[in-house]
């Protein structure tokens, strides 16, 4: 049997991605896996997950769940939070997921994955919106085209002055759908505020890809742009992704392989930068 820890439960059981996840969990497709604890700021709300989802045990600190899980996901909205509660799984080299936005600061990020590296704590998570699979596609376009390709687009909404992390709650979605279809080669960000909208430009070795900071869910596009060729432009539609991301962090507790330390990383690299261009109105390099 996989123990499970859960840590954070921001909106209880009326909404956010904790309850959610339980709820995967806990449907009866995982008869190996049980959640043994959870911890979360709020009381009441860590109380309302814990009854619903029949977890027997509420941590008072996330410390008190070592020794008591085989995994972890670290599910607080707030990505400025996610280094220190995962700290002691990371010391233990505990396998955990991590959810969107990985953390808020590149120095946060950084020390998270020396911390992994150090004691083999395997890392997986951030954006469920990445496994969408019109990203694969247009991957699959990106690498067996002969065409220049003249730019790449994706677009996804965002709350600048977001409570949880500011725009790093939801930058994340757009900068992880970037990197599956067009790959990790960037090299430097720009960014323009125009009226509170946010357009900022990923700067690849061949190519730039247009992020469009969406002010509603009906941009959710992602495409490509060719010399000669019509271009590609798809709606990204990320139904039933969550079930997937759950899928491929138990894949990776059961096997013990996990590979996405790099991409966690280079998304955060990546927001900051977008945040930092936006303030400055300069080029960031990466």
């Amino acid at each position: 049997m996989i123990r499970i820890g859960m840590i954070g439960s921001d909106g209880g059981v009326q909404s956010g991605h904790a309850i959610g996840l339980c709820r995967i969990l806990n449907n009866g497709n995982h008869p190996d896996v049980t959640i043994t604890g959870i911890f979360g700021d709020n009381e009441e709300e860590t109380r309302a997950i814990a009854e619903e989802q029949n977890i027997p045990f509420i941590a008072k600190t996330p410390e008190e769940l070592v020794g008591k899980v085989d995994a972890v996901m670290i599910m607080p909205r707030d990505g400025g939070k996610h280094l220190a509660y995962a700290k002691p799984f990371l010391e233990a080299g505990i396998p955990m997921f991590v959810d969107k936005p990985f953390t808020c600061s590149v120095h946060d990020a950084e020390e998270f994955v020396a911390l992994a590296q150090k004691s083999g704590s395997l890392l997986c998570g951030g954006s469920y919106v990445k496994y969408a699979s019109v990203l694969a596609e247009i991957r699959e376009q990106v690498d067996t085209t002969e065409e220049m390709i003249m730019s790449g687009y994706v677009s996804f909404p965002i709350q600048l002055q977001s409570p949880h992390g500011g725009m790093h709650f939801y930058s994340h979605h757009i900068i992880g759908c970037m990197l599956k279809a067009f790959g990790h080669d960037v090299e430097a960000v720009s960014a323009s505020l125009v009226n509170g909208k946010l357009v900022a430009i990923a700067h690849y070795k061949k190519f730039p890809v247009i992020m469009n900071y969406a002010s509603s869910y009906s941009g959710l596009h992602a495409g490509v742009y060719f010399d000669i060729s019509p271009a590609i432009m798809k709606p990204l539609d990320y139904e039933g992704y969550d079930e997937k991301q759950c899928d491929l962090f138990l894949d990776m507790v059961r096997t013990g392989k996990g590979d996405e330390t790099e991409e966690l990383l280079l998304s955060v690299k990546i927001s900051c930068a977008v945040e930092e261009a936006m303030k400055t109105g300069k080029t960031i390099r990466l």
